[in-house]
C-alpha cells in the first residue's frame, strides 16, 4: 500500500485524535499537517509495516505533547491522558506485556518512582513532595529508573527506534518471555 493511500485512509482519524486534545481548530489543523508531513517524510524508516498505525499515533502524541510543552500549557496528567486515549493502540503495543514483569526487577525506589509518575498520575514535582525529596532529586530518581528499565528491555529485546525515539519494531530474544 502506498504512503499516499495510508495517509488518505488515516487522515481524518488522526485529525480527530489531534482535535480531541487541541480544541482550537486552526491550531489542531496546523499540528495535524505537521504530523502528516512527518509521517510522509519518515515512513521509509519504518521496518515493520504491522506497527504502522501505532507508529503514526506515536508521532501524533509526541506532536501534541511538544505543542503543549512549547506553549507551557502542559497539564501534569496530559501525557498520561494522551498515551491512554486509544485502548486499541495500547493493545497493539508490543512492549506493554513486558512492563509489569520488568518493573518487578527494578530497585524498590525506582519501581515506586515509575509506578507513581510514568505509570501513575503524579508529576515529578508531586512525586518529590510525596516522597519528601527535593525536586531535582525526584527528577534524578525517575531518570535513573527509566535508564534501569531501558537496560532490562535491551537485555530482553532488540528495540528499533526512529530518530525521534519512537519504537519502530521489537524483536524479543529467544530467552525472553515477558508476556
Amino acid at each position: 500500500m502506498s504512503i499516499e493511500k495510508i495517509i488518505t485512509d488515516f487522515k481524518q482519524e488522526l485529525f480527530g485524535f489531534v482535535h480531541k486534545h487541541i480544541k482550537d481548530e486552526d491550531t489542531a489543523k496546523d499540528i495535524h499537517q505537521e504530523i502528516l508531513i512527518k509521517i510522509f517524510t519518515n515512513h521509509k524508516s519504518l521496518k515493520n509495516q504491522g506497527s504502522l498505525k501505532s507508529w503514526m499515533y506515536r508521532i501524533a502524541r509526541n506532536a501534541i505533547i511538544d505543542y503543549f510543552r512549547k506553549n507551557k500549557f502542559l497539564d501534569t496528567s496530559l501525557s498520561d491522558n494522551i498515551a491512554s486515549t486509544d485502548s486499541e493502540l495500547i493493545e497493539e503495543d508490543e512492549l506493554l506485556p513486558c512492563i509489569t514483569p520488568f518493573l518487578q526487577q527494578l530497585r524498590p525506589n525506582h519501581k515506586r518512582a515509575l509506578e507513581l509518575t510514568d505509570l501513575g498520575n503524579l508529576s515529578q514535582k508531586e512525586f518529590a513532595e510525596k516522597m519528601n525529596l527535593s525536586y531535582s532529586g525526584a527528577k534524578s530518581t525517575v531518570q535513573r529508573a527509566r535508564q534501569e528499565m531501558r537496560k532490562i528491555f535491551d537485555q530482553c529485546c532488540k528495540i528499533e527506534t526512529d530518530r525521534y525515539g519512537s519504537v519502530l519494531s521489537v524483536t524479543p530474544s529467544s530467552s525472553c518471555d515477558c508476556s
